[in-house]
């Protein structure tokens, strides 16, 4: 019996002994990746930037009782600069590494650039201090399209396009009857007006954590041309085409709803 029971210990000691060493050979599963987070769904968002731009006034038609021969200083180009502010709102639809959506977006940046004088009209009649015309650019917005792809899973490469609208105030004044405005009727003119037009441009965005969305996109954007009158009362007026176009530089942090 004792012989039996040292047996009987030595084989179940054996067999612990082989459980244990077939335990080490197995392989060891590697750990199970996250799930790549998604991009779909809605966003909204703040920026910070700068935007800057150029309205080039061209003088046309300058008529002071009779008609005015206008000179090369035509065009002026009224330049713009100013920080910028916005916020943004739009949907991701993802297919794969290939992110495609709509957004939205309402800004704000106030430039104005004056003249002494008017353009076309400053060589052969030299203004006054109180002669001026100018333009002033503020808020502005756009509707756009947006196509992109995922170069890592939480880093995207954008284009986006579409319509465009710009705020902007150009102001013609003869505020005394002397030096150029002599004879003229003493007047000014502001015209405010929402000008539409294209935009183009592209980014990058980075998921930094879930749901939180970093940017820095630059956008082009070309409002045409408009034609407006100015000092317009008889037997005055100059009548000129301004062309505004701009260009936008802006860091955006944006929060989408829905979860992985």
């Amino acid at each position: 019996m004792k012989h039996l029971a040292i047996a009987l210990l030595a084989v179940t000691s054996l067999v612990g002994l082989c459980q244990i060493a077939s335990a080490a050979d197995l392989p060891v599963k590697a750990p199970v990746a996250p799930p790549a987070p998604s991009w779909n769904g809605l966003y909204v968002g703040v920026g910070l930037g700068d935007r800057w731009g150029t309205t080039q006034w061209t003088t046309t038609q300058a008529d002071f009782t009779n008609p005015v021969p206008l000179d090369a200083s035509s065009p002026h180009d009224f330049n713009h600069n100013a920080f910028y502010f916005s916020g943004y709102i739009g949907y991701n639809f993802q297919f794969g590494n290939w992110i495609t959506g709509v957004e939205g977006d309402l800004g704000w940046g106030n430039s104005e650039d004056t003249l002494n004088g008017f353009a076309g009209l400053n060589i052969n009649n030299p203004p006054t201090p109180t002669d001026s015309s100018s333009v002033k650019i503020k808020w502005d917005g756009s509707i756009r399209g947006r196509l992109g792809y995922l170069v890592t899973p939480t880093v995207l490469v954008y284009v986006t396009g579409g319509w465009a609208f710009q705020n902007i105030n150009s102001a013609a004044s003869c505020t005394t009857n002397t030096g150029w405005c002599n004879g003229v009727n003493v007047q000014s003119t502001s015209i405010d007006q929402t000008l539409n037009g294209w935009t183009i441009g592209g980014g990058m965005e980075a998921m930094l954590v879930p749901n939180w969305l970093l940017r820095l996109e630059g956008r082009y954007s070309d409002f045409g041309t408009q034609t407006n009158t100015y000092l317009n009362v008889a037997p005055d007026l100059i009548r000129a085409d301004l062309r505004t176009t701009t260009g936008i530089m802006r860091v955006g942090l944006a929060y989408k709803f829905g979860g992985l």
